[in-house]
């Protein structure tokens, strides 16, 4: 990954790509607010797994742990630099 390029950045930019997403996606947007749903998350940790050899727990895929979109980028960033 780009030094430029965050993790939050990259979560940010997935989350407006998903289709269920239809505001702006901020570092503290509520997850809540914006319809992320246990799919959007399944879809967003599996792209760090193939990307970045991220290895989530199976704990990581409970949405309910997660508030904020920068909530979730920093279990990204935490499993994605290992």
């Amino acid at each position: 990954m780009s030094s430029t390029v965050t993790h939050l950045d990259r979560v940010i930019e997935l989350l407006q790509q998903r289709d269920s997403v239809t505001v702006q996606v901020t570092p503290d947007a509520r997850l809540d607010d914006l319809g992320v749903d246990s799919i959007d998350l399944v879809y967003l940790l599996t792209t760090f797994e193939r990307t970045d050899d991220a290895d989530f727990d199976d704990a990581d895929f409970d949405l309910g742990q997660y508030e904020t979109v920068r909530d979730l980028a920093a279990t990204v960033r935490t499993r994605a630099d290992g």
